[in-house]
């Protein structure tokens, strides 16, 4: 076992907590991407035009008109673009719900180079959402997150050894990837990679405050929590 999980904060245990701080961003779902990108592997000045057409649009609530500046400039594979276009069917936003649509267009995005997209893409094949569930596809689309410095995607893959989903378990492995998570911002990586030194086989309790006290930076109330028990 990882670390004592019958060591609980209210109805869930310490590690259940740590996985939601990190996967927020995956239930925030409406959040457009609303910044000029940088980085988008888009074929003409035109496709970034419409982009910053389609942000304004979305700021003035103009929903319909944003979709479709969103959509034409995906046509012209602008990464963020297609990520947009992927939020509006996953929630419905002045188009019809279509998880199935939202999961090719977060598809088209990552491999554009978005690459919060990707961790969409693997959080679906890990849950079977809108797709057979698939653990080895989960895998590849959170390492190609994880590859572009996505903390939550490199997160998700230390779950997957952590639990053991679709790959042997291996603390070693999973404390690599949280390491990774923690060095590229990601809050619950920083806090499940704590939890592995303050409650795990080999305990380092000096290690784990240190973990939990960069997650507690980074804005993360667990983190911070975690942090004050082990200083008492």
């Amino acid at each position: 076992m990882t670390f004592d999980n019958t060591k609980f904060v209210g109805t869930k245990s310490i590690k259940e907590i740590a996985k939601q701080s990190s996967r927020n961003f995956l239930f925030l779902s409406s959040i457009l991407f609303l910044l000029a990108s940088c980085g988008s592997n888009f074929s003409t000045q035109d496709a970034e035009s419409l982009f910053e057409q389609g942000v304004q649009a979305s700021k003035q609530n103009k929903n319909t008109k944003a979709f479709q500046l969103f959509e034409e400039s995906c046509a012209m594979n602008h990464a963020t673009a297609c990520f947009n276009v992927g939020v509006f069917y996953n929630t419905g936003r002045s188009v019809q719900m279509n998880i199935s649509q939202a999961h090719q267009f977060w598809e088209k995005s990552c491999k554009l180079g978005q690459a919060k997209a990707c961790v969409k893409v693997g959080y679906h094949y890990e849950e079977g959402i809108s797709v057979k569930q698939n653990y080895a596809q989960a895998l590849q689309w959170y390492t190609k997150g994880c590859d572009q410095g996505e903390g939550l995607s490199c997160v998700s893959i230390g779950i997957l050894y952590d639990e053991g989903r679709g790959v042997p378990r291996s603390v070693q492995q999973a404390n690599h990837f949280f390491e990774k998570s923690c060095t590229n911002g990601d809050a619950g990586g920083c806090i499940l990679l704590g939890l592995h030194y303050n409650y795990g086989l080999k305990r380092n309790s000096a290690v784990a405050k240190k973990y939990f006290g960069i997650a507690c930076d980074l804005g993360d109330q667990k983190g911070c929590d975690l942090y004050k028990e082990i200083k008492q």
